[in-house]
């Protein structure tokens, strides 16, 4: 398994890479088919499109190699570029202000708003405002979803401050988990941040209900082993009884492993799809209803110890 998994981590590493040259040069290359054919604005248009997808890559030193490939192609087909980017710069710049003092004032969805209106004039000067913008939404999300919580497995003594959700040390393969005091009716999709150590478990938990006198439910988790890491979509009880529905070895970088990484779960009728960082999505059927109360997981394997910490979710219903 761990020669898998390290096989699997080492192809892997060069793929973002080499989609995102690869879209670069047809981009380029599209637009000196549209130049040399006398339509230059169809072919600034290409370009400009192509810019906006590679300010939004996230590794920064592929995103600057890309916008610079294609601002250098740009300046090429319309010498007034310069202008017109130093112009929608400065609108952009204008708004950030306006939108920062309605985040003072608490109103955060109407500043990412105004900053999502900004980032089409301009990405990169709003990308961090509006990165803070959606937290302060996701953290009045995490307040509001697990503000008030229960226990679900082990120790209750999780914190929820400044919109992060903080689990108890865990140590010796334990598990923690809570429940939120609210329920999910019918489809959603859940978004979580999560950030933890080596040999550490994080773990979206749903449909909780109860019956019998035990509280049953599903798990997504994402495992870090280094150097593998795992999926695994289970259903368990709260003395964490029951089955394996799917375990598939996946490959992060060590960074990856390090920082915040995004978890997601999808339900839509009997059918789960649930993925971590940019990885495509293992699917399950369920045989039972995913209504009920979701939940955070938390745990430890081999000899990890320490805190998952959870940030930014979003629920979409």
């Amino acid at each position: 398994m761990k020669i898998v998994a390290l096989f699997a981590f080492l192809s892997s590493l060069p793929v973002v890479a080499v989609a995102q040259d690869g879209r670069t040069k047809k981009a380029v290359a599209d637009a000196e088919v549209e130049r040399d054919a006398g339509r230059p604005e169809d072919a600034a248009i290409l370009l400009r499109d192509a810019l906006r997808s590679a300010e939004r890559v996230a590794d920064k030193n592929l995103r600057r190699k890309s916008v610079q490939t294609v601002r250098k192609a740009l300046n090429k087909v319309d010498p007034l570029d310069a202008q017109r980017r130093k112009a929608l710069q400065g609108a952009a710049k204008a708004i950030v202000p306006l939108a920062q003092a309605y985040s003072r004032s608490k109103w955060h969805e109407t500043s990412v708003a105004l900053l999502e209106a900004a980032s089409q004039l301009d990405a990169a000067v709003v990308r961090r405002p509006l990165e803070k913008a959606r937290q302060a939404v996701a953290g009045d999300a995490i307040q509001a979803w697990f503000g008030k919580r229960s226990r679900l497995v082990g120790d209750q003594s999780w914190t929820v401050r400044d919109g992060v959700v903080t689990s108890p040390t865990v140590f010796g393969e334990r598990i923690v988990a809570i429940r939120s005091s609210n329920e999910v009716r019918g489809d959603f999709e859940l978004l979580v941040d999560v950030k933890m150590a080596n040999q550490a478990v994080a773990g979206i938990v749903f449909g909780v209900e109860r019956k019998d006198g035990l509280a049953r439910f599903y798990e997504f988790e994402l495992v870090h082993d280094a150097p593998r890491s795992l999926f695994r979509m289970l259903r368990l009880d709260e003395h964490l009884e029951g089955d394996v529905i799917l375990e598939q070895a996946v490959a992060f970088s060590r960074a990856e492993r390090a920082g915040w990484m995004t978890v997601s779960v999808t339900v839509e009728g009997n059918q789960v799809r649930a993925t971590a960082g940019v990885l495509p999505p293992i699917t399950v059927e369920v045989a039972r209803t995913t209504t009920g109360s979701i939940g955070l997981l938390a745990g430890t394997v081999g000899e990890g110890k320490g805190k998952v910490r959870f940030r930014s979710l979003r629920l979409t219903q």
